[in-house]
């Protein structure tokens, strides 16, 4: 029987939000995700090469949202919905187990895929 190994790597960028939905004005933070990934060892007795796991999540994510306004990208941009977007973005790409956005240092929202 196959092993599975997680891989986890962290994530940051610089962005702005506002929550027009509670009246809340634009404002910036900076943002820090982990992508955890799942699987068994390949021919090289890795799961996932980390700098290809670093250059997926730097052209899908940090790309689109670095530096930006995220109600341009993403309706509503809580916690919440912005983890949402970013596991939509990658779970084509990576064998996603899960996805851990923290908006402050001390919130944070995780998601596994269940809906």
């Amino acid at each position: 029987m196959a092993q599975i190994l997680k891989i986890t790597n962290e994530f940051s960028f610089f962005a702005s939000h506002r929550l027009d939905c509670i009246g809340e004005e634009a404002h910036s933070h900076d943002y820090k995700f982990q992508v955890s990934v799942t699987g068994s060892l390949d021919k090289n007795d890795m799961v996932i090469d980390f700098l290809k796991l670093q250059k997926i999540v730097q052209e899908v994510i940090i790309a689109s949202l670095e530096n930006k306004l995220l109600n341009d990208i993403i309706p509503n941009p809580t916690a919440e919905n912005v983890t949402l977007w970013i596991w939509d973005q990658l779970q084509e790409k990576l064998n996603l187990q899960e996805i851990r956005f923290w908006e402050t240092p001390i919130f944070s929202v995780t998601y596994n895929g269940d809906r």
